[in-house]
């Protein structure tokens, strides 16, 4: 008897849980569910925000691996395309499900957090795709290290600290902290 007592327990505290979760859920959608296409509602599911946390991890580890040592650049080139792709295909799906909300929705967190994937891809769009465009066209740029163009841009801003933008990706993972919180504590 003592045991069923203990599972009853057990299982009104995941229900609780659950149910705390759905809210969370729920939340994201104040002012009603995404405009955009109903087949695209996964976009904004767990699993596709957990396939999301792994890329972004393995991109920073990726980071990680060509800051300690030079040679790994030009060996993850292909990787770092890889993960620029994701990244520029998730923005997509993203925009396309949210449409106008996803640049103009209620004030939150959620609404930064687009803005920061908006502002890393389109500068891992411009750091590693159209300066090196840009160079292979003649265009005046004066070098190459890593596989990144060296030059210094209007009002001096040095394209390669576009790059270092990427590691701001990490930041994403906060917005998953209090769901996963409510999972730990059951």
């Amino acid at each position: 008897r003592p045991l069923e007592m203990e599972l009853v327990d057990v299982l009104a505290q995941v229900s609780f849980k659950l149910v705390e979760l759905e809210s969370i859920r729920a939340s994201r959608f104040e002012d009603g569910p995404p405009a955009g296409p109903k087949c695209l509602r996964w976009v904004d599911g767990d699993m596709y925000n957990l396939a999301c946390m792994v890329v972004i991890l393995c991109n920073f580890a990726t980071m990680i691996l060509e800051l300690t040592d030079k040679d790994n650049t030009n060996k993850f080139w292909l990787v770092d395309q890889i993960f620029l792709g994701w990244y520029v295909s998730e923005l997509v799906l993203k925009v396309a499900l949210f449409q106008r909300k996803f640049f103009c929705g209620s004030c939150s967190m959620e609404l930064v957090f687009h803005y920061l994937d908006l502002t890393i891809v389109l500068s891992g769009i411009f750091d590693e795709w159209v300066l090196p465009a840009l160079m292979a066209r003649g265009h005046s740029i004066t070098g190459l290290h890593s596989g990144h163009a060296q030059h210094m841009l209007p009002f001096g801003i040095n394209p390669s600290s576009f790059r270092a933008l990427r590691i701001l990706r990490v930041t994403r993972m906060f917005r998953l902290v209090k769901a996963w919180k409510l999972l730990f504590e059951m």
